[in-house]
């Protein structure tokens, strides 16, 4: 009589059972281990891309610090802030220039018109007292000034019109009345903030857009983006926007220049866009 045989049922049952416990402690034990496997696999992969992002990164950030000292660009620096308000008449406004008005000529906050730029890259001389209020919208606005290439103005244009094109629409680009601080010919420019370069590069910019573009630390950050119609648009002028004492835009025809004149741009529609102190650059 066999060991089998001579089980009981009950004994015969038991044994079985715990052969079929025991086959599934093994394949439980070679599932866990497959699994901790693929999870290691999986974590190596996923560091291995961290890893690559962090010193892809690293990488970018060291380009553009290079390109920094390369296009002579001062850091991305916060500036003092001097308020805001709307300037209520032509009088007010000519007793304020720029120059005067802004540190450095260069306003990132400020008093302003009560009027706004449509958003856009312009071929022509866009006063800062009207773009400081898109600043104040949590704008960024690209300058550049009579001194900077050619060719570089071109890329900053093409560059921007792409920026826009993807959605970032809080953008103005245009030439810039005075010159710009120091050796500069171009400057980003968002409220609060600017920094200032004497070449242009896209890396540059995109960093400075990237940071600031809807800028959290202006007032009015969440106002929408100025397209479509009812805003200031240089483009459709076809001449410089130049407020009194840098120039005559927005003074109604025959008005003389006096301190009664219309703030409002409507009070020139069916003339000529009047002349400016300064040549505009599509000149």
């Amino acid at each position: 009589m066999s060991d089998e045989e001579a089980l009981s049922k009950r004994e015969r049952q038991k044994a079985r059972r715990q052969e079929r416990l025991q086959e599934q402690r093994v394949a439980a034990d070679r599932a866990r281990r497959s699994r901790l496997t693929v999870l290691i696999a999986i974590a190596l992969i996923i560091a291995a891309g961290i890893g690559y992002l962090v010193f892809d990164r690293a990488a970018q950030r060291q380009a553009v610090a290079a390109l920094v000292d390369e296009m002579g660009c001062t850091p991305a620096e916060a500036q003092p802030d001097e308020g805001q308000g709307h300037f209520g008449s032509l009088d007010e406004l000519s007793a304020n220039p720029p120059q005067g008005l802004y540190k450095d000529g260069l306003g990132t906050s400020g008093m302003h018109m009560p009027d706004v730029a449509r958003s856009g890259v312009y071929d022509v001389k866009v006063d800062q007292r009207l773009v400081v209020h898109n600043l104040e919208h949590g704008y960024v606005a690209f300058w550049y000034d009579a001194g900077a290439d050619a060719d570089q103005v071109e890329s900053l244009k093409e560059w921007a019109r792409r920026q826009i094109d993807r959605g970032r629409q809080k953008v103005v680009v245009a030439e810039i009345h005075e010159e710009l601080p120091g050796e500069a010919n171009f400057a980003a420019v968002t409220w609060g903030s600017r920094q200032l370069c004497e070449g242009f590069a896209p890396e540059i910019a995109e960093t400075f857009l990237d940071r600031f573009h809807g800028n959290a630390a202006a007032p009015e950050a969440l106002v929408a983006p100025h397209v479509g119609e009812g805003f200031i648009d240089p483009a459709e002028i076809g001449g410089p926007v130049l407020y009194p004492p840098i120039g005559d835009f927005g003074i109604a025809a025959g008005d003389g220049g006096g301190g009664e004149a219309s703030m409002d741009p409507a009070a020139t529609e069916g003339t000529e866009a009047p002349e400016a102190t300064e040549t505009p650059a599509s000149e």
